[in-house]
């Protein structure tokens, strides 16, 4: 019988590097270091340790023989969430991960190979980068910076641009004032001196013409040994004549542009010229010649990639390892590729082309799969089944000053098929602006309080908790419960509440996560506008119950296609109707004048004497961004509030920002609430979640400098009662075409879910969600944008496939890139 801390024995055949040896033996030590200095020295790095050593864990496994992936897999699942963690809990986890290390670095004695430190072989897609011809501990550094760690990093690392230099002229052709590839033998090489300055001058001569390339920073020595008398010389670059001796020129040709050769011959297997030629995204440290030599030399290893997508799969597709070598080096198209979002908005097609189309579909292809294999893991885990709806939902239904719409039954019954179920549930409630997403919400508390479960909702600021707690104890006074609002900073909150069970509904930011609240029974966690809290956040929560059922609200309507990918382990349900009454927000656009600004006033004036408030929102409070004072007409909310009390005589004016105090806070958003207040001069802080009906107009100072999806987030905060509502975007003094073309995108579209698509197209994916809270994927070459009917395809295609073998049996290759994505 085994005893619990035998270390199992691998194949005795297998073979350790000496660099895997040394970096796992590296990291045992590192982890064994921090764990006996403690808690103490791990809080130095409070935020970055996680990340660190995820850093660490990605080189090891692929510098790993394939039989000890699944065991650093395991030690570095131990991590996720580190970071969030209480440190009795990271002490806990430290000490699992020495041991789980420890059981690797103790079989390398076990080994018959010896250990050995010539270049490692690439086997596949995980292999060291060093694998590669030309790259090298030093060289690999500099890859690394640019994300490339592997074999496979490299041939997923593909240009950023092309340039065509296939049209190769004689210096005879040259054509003056235009950019082109011209060759010619060396005639002359030296220092010069036409001017006030130096230079250094390389003479091309083709028949009687001749042509300059000439350099005002050089290293003599270099110079002369490579541009050596009757040398062929093929340059790429812009043609100039010399305005004073009337001569052809190319001024500081690039290093990368230029090719040395003996014989013309040998240009046919150059990779810098003579071809459609790659240009790479570098970083200090990496010449365009050596990452194109370095890219070519990864091609070698292609053969890796052939057969990764089944056969039969996608449309219009090639075989991955041939549209990987199109990729880096052009040989099937007729002009050069142009694949990036200026082309694509001008029509270019190229992205449609079977390579670029190849290489999008399998990185969505791989991402779906790895949600598809993640949904099937976590419906084979036990959750909560909640009983079918009892007293508490009835009566809640009944108490409701209102009926709820079709679109928000639908979206409820989803929720409540998918609580009923024994398996943890993962829900993305979305929905436009007051489309009464929190009366959803509530629904689904009401089916957990009726299982015995508390229920918590987690929101990003204050001002939007407070609003969920007042909403729902609307909801559900007359059925007795209150909710339980835990405000950030109140350390005089009675938690015994919380554990006891008394507390059933719970509310507050990431105070909830706090290690000193502690439920009861959690048994369903709604966290709203998920985006704006880090992973670890979201994870902490779920910790705080015994996979608990999971609801994920946002207030902004997320695309199809960022929906199936950083939603894409989420079941979708949509309201897509606003409640009955609910008139259409009038949306104009003025300018900066006078003129304009007697008009916004005139209607705050209307609006006041017609018995109702105000929102006036500001990008920035006073002096702008880091105290910097602004001098280019930003609005600035203390000077905006002056303003309009002295063009509005008597009116009541608040004011609100981010800055101020949280009881301060409370009491100006009170105060508007109760309609003490009649205009409130804001930033964005009431972007969301703030429900005043007695408010009908809104007036945006600089809209042109917010996202379309955020002024209608803003335009949300009216519109809530019966009246009618005007909202009224404020043009900068220098206003540019992109802002202009995004409020007008908002004044013709009052629907939230076709501004969403239009935000993303104009502002792509990691600006619409925040890249850093977001958890979007990040894409090698896909675009969820330009290649969304891709995205469509590839997400049917991978449905397909895991209906047929859930687990990837039979594509064992498929599956190795798969875990690859699952552990980055």
């Amino acid at each position: 019988m085994k005893g619990r801390n035998q270390i199992p024995r691998k194949n005795p055949e297998t073979v350790y590097t000496k660099d895997f040896i040394d970096a796992a033996r590296k990291l045992e030590a590192n982890l064994a270091g921090d764990l006996k200095r403690g808690a103490s020295y791990i809080d130095k790095f409070s935020g970055s340790y996680e990340s660190s050593v995820d850093n660490i864990f990605r080189r090891l496994f692929s510098l790993s023989p394939p039989d000890e992936r699944k065991e650093l897999q395991d030690a570095r699942d131990l991590f996720r969430g580190f970071d969030a963690l209480t440190n009795f809990e990271k002490i806990k986890v430290l000490r699992r991960c020495v041991e789980r290390v420890s059981a690797v670095t103790s079989r390398f004695g076990e080994t018959t190979s010896p250990a050995r430190s010539s270049k490692p072989l690439a086997k596949n897609p995980s292999s060291p980068v060093e694998a590669i011809k030309g790259v090298g501990s030093s060289v690999s550094s500099f890859l690394a910076k640019k994300g490339v760690h592997t074999v496979g990093d490299a041939l997923f690392y593909f240009p950023s641009r092309y340039e065509d230099r296939r049209d190769i002229k004689g210096v005879s052709d040259a054509v003056p004032n235009s950019w082109q590839t011209v060759a010619g033998r060396v005639e002359s090489a030296g220092r010069t001196r036409p001017g006030a300055r130096v230079q250094f001058c390389v003479v091309l001569k083709d028949g009687t013409a001749t042509l300059e390339l000439v350099w005002f920073n050089f290293d003599e020595r270099y110079m002369r040994s490579r541009y050596q008398e009757g040398k062929l010389v093929f340059v790429s670059g812009d043609v100039q004549i010399d305005p004073r001796r009337r001569v052809l020129q190319i001024l500081h040709p690039q290093p990368d542009r230029i090719e040395v050769l003996d014989k013309v011959d040998e240009a046919a297997d150059s990779i810098h010229i003579n071809r459609v030629t790659p240009v790479y995204s570098l970083t200090e440290g990496l010449t365009q010649r050596r990452a194109r030599a370095i890219m070519h030399g990864a091609l070698d290893h292609r053969e890796m990639l052939a057969d990764v997508l089944p056969k039969g799969i996608g449309r219009d597709l090639e075989p991955v390892d041939d549209a990987v070598a199109e990729m880096h080096f052009p040989e099937k198209c007729g002009v050069c590729p142009d694949f990036s979002r200026a082309a694509w908005e001008t029509g270019s097609r190229d992205r449609n082309l079977p390579a670029p189309k190849t290489v999008a579909f399998l990185e969505f292809f791989l991402l779906q799969l790895a949600f598809g294999i993640g949904r099937n893991k976590r419906e084979g885990v036990g959750g909560i089944s909640f009983a079918p709806s009892g007293d508490i939902s009835r009566r809640l239904v009944q108490a409701l000053p209102f009926k709820l719409t079709a679109a928000q039954e639908k979206a409820f019954s989803l929720i409540n098929s998918a609580m009923e179920k024994p398996v943890p549930m993962n829900i993305l409630l979305q929905g436009d602006v007051g489309s009464g997403k929190t009366v959803v919400a509530t629904l689904a508390i009401a089916k957990a309080l009726d299982s015995g479960c508390q229920a918590a909702i987690m929101a990003p600021t204050q001002i939007l908790a407070e609003q969920h707690a007042r909403v729902i104890a609307r909801y559900t006074a007359e059925i007795g419960i209150k909710p339980f609002l835990l405000k950030g900073g109140d350390r005089s909150a009675p938690l015994s509440e919380v554990e006891s069970g008394e507390a059933r509904i719970v509310i507050g930011t990431h105070a909830l996560i706090q290690d000193r609240v502690k439920f009861n029974n959690l048994g369903l966690a709604v966290i709203d506008e998920q985006h704006k809290f880090g992973v670890a956040q979201r994870e902490k929560l779920n910790r705080k119950g015994s996979s608990p059922d999971i609801l994920v609200m946002t207030a902004t309507p997320i695309p199809r296609s960022l929906a199936m990918t950083v939603y894409g382990d989420f079941d979708v349900a949509v309201i897509d109707t606003l409640p009955a009454g609910r008139k259409k927000i009038e949306t104009v656009a003025l300018g900066s004048s006078p003129e304009d600004r007697y008009v916004m006033n005139g209607a705050i004036k209307d609006s006041i004497e017609a018995g109702r408030q105000c929102y006036v929102v500001c990008p920035f409070i006073e002096g702008g961004e880091n105290g910097a004072e602004s001098d280019d007409g930003i609005a600035r909310v203390e000077e905006t509030a002056a303003a309009i009390r002295r063009e509005v005589a008597g009116a009541r004016v608040g004011i609100l920002h981010g800055r101020m105090p949280p009881d301060e806070k409370d009491s100006a958003m009170e105060e508007f609430v109760a309609g003490g207040t009649q205009v409130l001069v804001s930033t964005t802080v009431i972007e969301v979640g703030i429900d005043v009906p007695n408010a009908t107009l809104m007036v945006i100072e600089n809209a042109d400098r917010f996202g379309i999806s955020q002024l209608h987030q803003l335009r949300g905060r009216v519109g809530r009662g019966a009246e009618k509502s005007r909202c009224i975007l404020l043009k900068s003094p220098g206003i540019t075409a992109p802002g202009a073309r995004r409020l007008e995108e908002v004044c013709k579209n009052p629907d939230g879910f076709s501004i969403a698509e239009a935000d993303l197209a104009m502002r792509g994916p990691g600006e619409f969600l925040g890249v850093k809270q977001s958890g979007m994927p990040d894409f090698r070459f896909a675009d969820l944008v330009m290649d969304s009917d891709v995205l469509v395809e590839a997400k049917e295609a991978a449905r397909e496939i895991l209906d047929k073998d859930p687990e990837l049996e039979n594509y064992p290759k498929l599956r190795e890139m798969v875990d690859e994505i699952a552990f980055r």
